[in-house]
């Protein structure tokens, strides 16, 4: 199912009506056009000036632990079996603590249940940290979230829109629309005026809902500039979702870019926009790619990508070792690193931030 979301338009309510009666002043619509060509350009100069910070990224930094990580720990680790989610990423951090992690999977195409089964079973299991990719929200997981807060288990989230019931979400609404906003920033300093873009996006799931918000917000801030959102579905084969993003662009021929909150819906898009004749109509910008997402960008298929802590397990497990030591954690909901990626920078290592497991390590006295 596609959802359309509003255009934004520019107009005053002058020049509104000077359409329906022909009753405005020359001298307010000059006016008015003024005012809408200076709101846009200043957006625009921002959003440039925001890429060339992604071009030129700070070092990144993790403040050293204030003791000794103690051995014995056990995680439990809530994650779904999907690309999307990094599965056994966590397990590497993890280990580097040495610290037990224990698997609780469960599988995103089937939907919230199996994700409420997987939380219960750990919350269940008694663990010393309970880690969880919160892929369909905290809502559901209510009654889970109050049982480990009564056990002692601190909560180490990602992705998911309220904190109140967690110790830290990694991933959380602010860092997302963060690297939504870059992307729409991407688009802005590429045209260099106001776009249409289109976002394909699942905003069932909290993180993709609040990349998708940075986009629609970032957009809003630039008079004529239009933001939509092409509804897709995990639960729905991907090949549904690539009919859907090439149906919508043959229906909206004036969109320009397409914002991708994530690589999970790109797959099989490249050969589909070029059988249809749409793959020079449309540039395509990317964020929080993941290793097989790098030959496409090499190949040129993102104008730029907005490469983030793809592997956001490591800040999960940061948060454990320093409650483990006795820490105070600075803020529930912190910042992420950000860059950007083209074809002529793009690797591996790239797509997270430079040398970040030798800068974990580092901090914890490994």
């Amino acid at each position: 199912m596609m959802k359309t979301y509003p255009r934004i338009l520019a107009a005053s309510a002058c020049a509104t009506a000077l359409v329906v009666l022909s009753a405005c002043s020359s001298s307010d619509d000059t006016s008015s056009s003024q005012e809408s060509t200076g709101g846009s350009s200043s957006t625009i100069s921002e959003a440039s000036a925001e890429v060339e910070k992604l071009r030129n990224p700070a070092p990144f930094v993790v403040e050293p632990l204030s003791g000794k990580v103690p051995a014995g720990k056990v995680v439990a680790d809530v994650n779904c079996t999907a690309p999307v989610c990094n599965p056994g990423v966590l397990v590497e951090a993890i280990e580097e603590l040495g610290w037990t992690d224990k698997p609780f999977v469960f599988d995103i195409t089937k939907g919230a249940q199996d994700y409420v089964r997987a939380v219960d079973a750990a919350v269940k299991s008694k663990p010393d940290y309970l880690a969880i990719n919160i892929n369909f929200g905290t809502e559901v997981i209510d009654k889970q979230l109050k049982q480990a807060k009564a056990d002692n288990i601190p909560v180490i989230g990602a992705g998911g829109t309220d904190a109140t019931n967690v110790t830290m979400m990694a991933q959380n609404p602010a860092a997302l629309e963060t690297a939504g906003k870059y992307m729409a920033d991407v688009a802005l300093d590429d045209k260099k005026g106001p776009v249409n873009v289109a976002v394909p996006t699942d905003i069932s799931l909290p993180s993709l809902e609040s990349m998708t918000n940075g986009v629609q917000q970032r957009i809003a801030e630039v008079p004529g500039a239009k933001a939509d959102l092409i509804e897709l579905s995990f639960s729905q084969p991907q090949a549904t979702n690539v009919s859907g993003i090439v149906n919508y662009l043959k229906s909206h021929p004036d969109t320009e870019y397409l914002l991708f909150p994530g690589t999970g819906f790109y797959s099989g898009l490249n050969q589909a926009l070029k059988g249809a004749g749409l793959s020079d109509k449309v540039k395509l910008v990317l964020t929080f790619p993941y290793e097989s997402d790098v030959q496409a960008i090499k190949d040129g298929e993102f104008i730029a990508v907005v490469g983030a802590e793809s592997n956001y397990q490591w800040r999960m497990a940061d948060a454990m070792a320093r409650l483990a030591v006795g820490e105070e954690l600075a803020t529930k909901t912190p910042v992420n690193d950000f860059r950007l990626l083209t074809a002529d920078n793009v690797d591996v290592a790239g797509l997270n931030p430079a040398n970040y497991q030798q800068v974990y390590r580092a901090a914890w006295g490994l």
